[in-house]
């Protein structure tokens, strides 16, 4: 009987255990939806650009960052917005969402950054097959219609960030592509690769953004304010 008793309350134990197990990763569960649903858009039920810093660049390592990259999409919506309206600029927003997400893989993650631009943290073998697709995208994003014509070369561009090659940051990895993806649009050209020979301008901005705020630590800067003051009073009334 004491050996039946024994065995009944090790089973008791035992299920008390896996119960309590249950419910913690249950709990663990449910939380991490919550954070993953604070972090979409509302607007398009995107991730945002938070997931890249706080989930996606954590799984990073130096083994499976080889074989990713970074794409930054950027779409200047002067056009599309003057000629076709805010309804016809939504409707470019769904059209590219639903190529893109297309055109992913359950390895890739589609993020919103800002107003509409678009994040894929993209996996491929090499450099030529991610620039192929990024061109796909962009020619086939530059077809979208609209006042009876297709967007301008200037108004959908990329930037490729290599994270083989750069520092794993989220600092560096929004600053670079996005001023990539710029450029590349003021150039109209269909995509910039960060860090290549002709990527030159970014990397003289981050060292001068650099400089400014090691000199800002360093005491190097002072501040001056030159008052004005109103001549009949005397009294100040602003300053620069």
């Amino acid at each position: 009987k004491s050996m039946k008793e024994e065995a009944v309350l090790i089973l008791v134990v035992g299920l008390l255990i896996a119960l309590i197990i249950g419910i913690c990763l249950y709990y663990r569960t449910k939380l991490a939806e919550e954070k993953r649903k604070q972090m979409l858009d509302p607007v398009s039920g995107l991730l945002t650009q938070e997931y890249l810093r706080t989930h996606v660049l954590r799984t990073m390592d130096d083994r499976n960052r080889l074989l990713y990259y970074v794409v930054y999409f950027h779409f200047s919506m002067n056009h599309i917005e003057r000629l076709g309206g805010e309804e016809k600029a939504r409707a470019f927003i769904q059209f590219t969402v639903a190529l893109l997400r297309q055109q992913i893989t359950e390895a890739d993650t589609l993020l919103r950054a800002g107003y509409v631009d678009l994040i894929v943290v993209k996996q491929a073998e090499t450099i030529q097959d991610i620039k192929q697709w990024t061109q796909t995208m962009i020619e086939t994003i530059r077809t979208f219609s609209y006042a009876g014509g297709s967007l301008q070369a200037r108004d959908a561009a990329a930037g490729i960030y290599v994270l083989a090659s750069h520092e794993v940051t989220y600092s560096a990895i929004m600053y670079h592509a996005r001023q990539c993806a710029y450029v590349a649009c003021q150039q109209e050209i269909p995509y910039r690769i960060c860090g290549s020979k002709h990527c030159l301008r970014c990397q003289e901005d981050r060292s001068l953004l650099y400089a400014f705020a090691h000199g800002l630590e360093k005491g190097e800067f002072k501040i001056y304010i030159q008052p004005f003051v109103q001549a009949q009073t005397a009294v100040m009334v602003g300053g620069e």
